[in-house]
């Protein structure tokens, strides 16, 4: 994997420029409302990063992107639209859960769930839930990407205790699928009030408290290319209730494994824009 990749700009210099599309207006003003409401202040770090992908993404028309980024807080998708919204026609990918009552559900309201994919998901033994892998989710998306959007897919599962998690293969997989540069980002609140903003007595907190949320964007990364076709090849066949032949299986620990490996790798990235007490144990070991 390359780190901070950057296709030879020059090289495209004749090719036409993208006609310029922004996220929808309904969708960015419901953004902006919900950050007004939970934070006093809302800056970018990594501004350079910002401006080297909005150049690509203009005068690259071959170059397409995936936004991914910790999931610490249910502001995390109204801070990347707050940040990319204007140069970025976002697509936002959730939990099918948050489609209910979530902070999440005013920007849903006042914008149109046409701006949001959702993910599958499980619910664990103990009342919780996580996402469930499903292809059909990211052919979803591939779509999106290909009509010209932008998706922003979260690293992990959101933590509510507000330490990054594990990373899911979702992003990754995605990019390998449609040969996307990731942008890495990260959300830090600062100072007082609720992180994760889940629940009454969190969005309480956060009201009252108004924190300073920095947004941190990395420079873009390229990933090793996969053949991940043998995901979709198993997976179908599982659903149909058919047995995967021995080789498949084999083929399938493989490639997935490389996912993880990927995955962990980007979130490594981000944990490195946050600080240690934000990273989790995992990430935080291998960014020291």
């Amino acid at each position: 994997m390359s780190e901070g990749f950057r296709p030879h700009l020059e090289a495209g210099a004749d090719a036409p420029k993208k006609e310029k599309k922004s996220t929808p207006n309904r969708l960015r003003k419901g953004a902006e409302g919900v950050i007004r409401t939970f934070c006093k202040e809302f800056s970018i770090q990594g501004g350079e990063n910002l401006e080297e992908v909005k150049k690509m993404h203009q005068e690259r028309p071959d170059v397409t992107f995936i936004i991914t980024s910790s999931h610490l807080s249910n502001l995390d998708a109204p801070a990347v639209v707050k940040a990319f919204g204007a140069d970025f026609d976002l697509q936002i990918a959730v939990s099918s859960k948050q489609f209910g009552f979530t902070p999440n559900e005013l920007m849903f309201r006042v914008a149109g769930k046409e701006s949001f994919t959702g993910l599958d998901y499980k619910k664990n033994k103990g009342g919780g839930f996580r996402p469930q892998f499903n292809p059909e989710n990211f052919k979803n998306l591939s779509e999106k990407i290909k009509q010209g959007k932008t998706p922003w897919v979260a690293v992990h599962n959101l933590a509510l205790d507000g330490r990054m998690k594990r990373a899911n293969i979702g992003a990754v997989y995605l990019a390998q699928k449609t040969k996307s540069l990731l942008i890495p980002a990260a959300l830090e609140i600062r100072g007082g009030g609720s992180v994760s903003l889940e629940g009454i007595p969190e969005l309480t907190k956060a009201i009252k408290a108004r924190a300073e949320a920095v947004y941190h964007i990395g420079r873009p990364i390229q990933l090793e290319p996969i053949d991940i076709s043998i995901i979709e090849t198993v997976l179908t066949k599982r659903k149909r209730k058919e047995m995967p032949t021995k080789e498949e299986k084999e083929q399938f620990s493989i490639v997935t494994k490389k996912l993880h490996e990927q995955a962990d790798t980007v979130a490594r990235v981000i944990g490195a824009m946050l600080p240690e007490n934000m990273r989790g144990p995992q990430i935080s070991s291998s960014v020291d």
